[in-house]
């Protein structure tokens, strides 16, 4: 990505990402994420945030559809 401070070659593709971070962020002792050193000055029109934006939304939904689902069910 470039909008960080210190770029690299080869890292790892946004797919590579999703795979190695949905069964992570699945198991139950994981608590949380961080995400560090998106740099906004390096991305003026926001591509590079949308991009980790949306990568964001498809590692983090099947977690928020199973809470929903366990909630709807804690319900009844």
């Amino acid at each position: 990505m470039p909008a960080v401070d210190s770029p690299q070659p080869g890292g790892m593709s946004y797919e590579e990402l999703r795979e190695l971070l949905i069964p992570l962020m699945a198991h139950p002792k994981v608590a949380g994420i961080q995400l560090t050193i998106l740099d906004p000055t390096l991305d003026p029109y926001g591509i590079y945030a949308q991009r980790l934006i949306d990568n964001l939304i498809k590692i983090l939904s099947p977690i928020f559809r199973e809470v929903k689902d366990h909630d709807e069910i804690m319900r009844f």
